[in-house]
């Protein structure tokens, strides 16, 4: 009888000291799950600033009423360059405009409505709109008009705008002969400043 006793009292001491050794990692793991690590301000900030000024871009639409697929969609295409190269445009004479402002002594003719025009008119005569693509086609509501987004890449985009504001500066007397490498260095400096802004602003 008493070793029956001994036997199941064992027994019982050896299945508590089980149940306290599977208790541990469990009691570990909720203090863990109840005292989360807080991550930094900085990686916070780090993580949520993903977007990088490669994945900007230049935008357009161009619109072609269906009448077989193919045509519709080239001309479509065709449309929306056009856009695109007047949206290039625009902001080639705003960004002139305003690198003007800051730095007046690049130019040899105060007369930016006039380069303004000029840049207008050089952009209209041959562009090319080097890496751009269609990114997505669509159907009016009606499925009579075919559309076509165009995008192209943010820096592409800029060596169009560099190309046509320096030499239309340089054939206009525009800017100043001896300046123009300095100018072309500081007006890439100013473009990359303004479209980081829009990394930056609040959605």
């Amino acid at each position: 009888m008493r070793l029956a006793i001994l036997v199941s009292m064992t027994l019982l001491l050896l299945m508590g000291c089980s149940d306290s050794k599977k208790k541990t990692p469990t009691d570990a793991k909720k203090s863990e799950s109840e005292n989360p690590t807080t991550p930094s301000k900085t990686e916070e900030m780090n993580s949520a600033d993903t977007t990088k000024i490669e994945e900007l871009v230049y935008d357009a639409m161009g619109a072609s009423k269906l009448r077989t697929e193919s045509a519709a969609r080239s001309d479509a295409e065709l449309n929306g360059r056009k856009k695109l190269i007047k949206v290039l445009a625009d902001d080639a004479v705003q960004l002139m405009q305003s690198f003007y402002k800051l730095n007046p002594e690049y130019f040899d003719k105060p007369d930016t409505a006039l380069f303004a025009k000029k840049i207008q008119e050089a952009f209209k005569k041959s562009t090319t709109l080097k890496g751009s693509a269609v990114s997505e086609y669509s159907l009016s509501p009606k499925k009579d008009t075919t559309y076509a987004s165009l995008e192209m890449p943010l820096m592409n985009g800029y060596e169009a705008i560099e190309k046509v504001v320096v030499e239309t500066g340089a054939i206009g007397k525009f800017l100043k002969p001896e300046r123009i490498d300095d100018f072309r260095k500081n007006f890439h400096n100013y473009f990359m400043a303004m479209k980081k802004k829009l990394l930056t602003e609040p959605s």
